[in-house]
């Protein structure tokens, strides 16, 4: 991912495969019809993840849990959350 300059083509199709790996890994599975929408069942809730480009969305009923995706997605992507 280093190597793909800001910008280009590459830089995106790498950043959405690392992204995709990062959240498979901690159990999210990707939807089929969608690729830019990850699901995951978390305290017998339904977790939705949506990503459009660098944009990541994320829902959960238990504000707790997403704070602690939020700390796993900034650790593996190294990610930083721009609050406006």
């Amino acid at each position: 991912m280093l190597k793909a300059l800001y910008g280009m083509m590459v830089s995106s199709l790498l950043y959405n495969k690392k992204f995709h790996e990062a959240i498979e890994s901690i159990g999210f599975e990707i939807n089929l019809y969608d690729m830019c929408v990850a699901n995951h069942i978390i305290n017998s809730k339904k977790y939705a993840i949506t990503l459009h480009v660098d944009d990541v969305k994320s829902s959960h009923e238990d504000t707790k849990v997403n704070d602690e995706i939020l700390d796993l997605s900034k650790f593996s992507m190294r990610m930083t959350n721009l609050d406006m």
